[in-house]
């Protein structure tokens, strides 16, 4: 099932929405990303702006200990016609086996309110499959999320 957000304005109108996303990790550090979408006919644009803080130097962010991420499913509720959220745990596979886990939050502000056809659909699960890939300079990430209404 593909899940769309949907609106009906004036033709040259533009849907945007951002979404803030926080990761609390066990060792104290935070990760803290901005996204910025906009709808441009067929196509999505997007930025986005990461700031980290309390990264040990010796932790496995660091130290590019990280080698994969497990999947996770989060619940993502309408607090009103303009604002989603939801919250998860996000826990990365490290070379030895072990795991460093974070509790994830988001939260998605859309500029224009969303139509009560997306309302009645809540709760929305997020499906997000990220796959990993570390370096001692360079972290990259490629996500896929897929959000579903019906178990």
């Amino acid at each position: 099932m593909n899940l769309c957000v949907c609106y009906s304005g004036k033709e040259g109108d533009l849907l945007t929405y951002d979404i803030v996303r926080t990761f609390d990790f066990e060792d104290g550090a935070k990760l803290t990303i901005e996204y910025k979408y906009v709808f441009d006919g067929t196509n999505i644009k997007g930025e986005f702006k990461m700031t980290g803080t309390g990264f040990l130097d010796d932790g496995p962010v660091m130290t590019s200990q990280i080698v994969g991420q497990d999947r996770c499913v989060s619940r993502t509720r309408y607090k009103d016609n303009n604002t989603m959220s939801d919250s998860f745990e996000w826990t990365y596979n490290l070379k030895d086996g072990s795991r460093y886990l974070a509790n994830g939050s988001s939260k998605y502000m859309f500029k224009r309110p969303v139509q009560a056809v997306n309302i009645k659909m809540d709760p929305i699960f997020m499906y997000r499959k990220c796959d990993v890939t570390a370096t001692k300079t360079e972290v990259t990430l490629n996500e896929v999320e897929t959000a579903f209404y019906t178990v």
